[in-house]
């Protein structure tokens, strides 16, 4: 690798990667564990969805499937927690 291309894989490793799994990690500390269990499951969603906008990729009408499941899962599990939840 050249230099430019290695430095440019260092700051991708580092603030794409590494950067980002703190503030994750972080973020975590912060939050009931079935909520970022929950939460969890949309990052796949989030990353076809960046991939469409940002990169011009395109899906199928699987993807698009696959999303709506995504989607259906996480809300009927959130509004079963909170439907458990005590209110204040």
């Amino acid at each position: 690798l050249a230099g430019m291309d290695l430095a440019a894989l260092l700051a991708l490793g580092v603030f794409g990667a590494g950067l980002s799994f703190v503030v994750y990690v972080v973020g975590l500390r912060h939050t009931k564990p079935s909520t970022a269990a929950v939460t969890g499951l949309i990052e796949p969603l989030a990353a076809s969805l960046f991939g469409m906008m940002i990169l011009g990729q395109s899906l199928g009408w699987m993807q698009f499937g696959g999303m709506v499941i995504i989607l259906t899962t996480v809300t009927g599990l959130n509004v079963a927690n909170a439907r458990q939840q005590p209110s204040d």
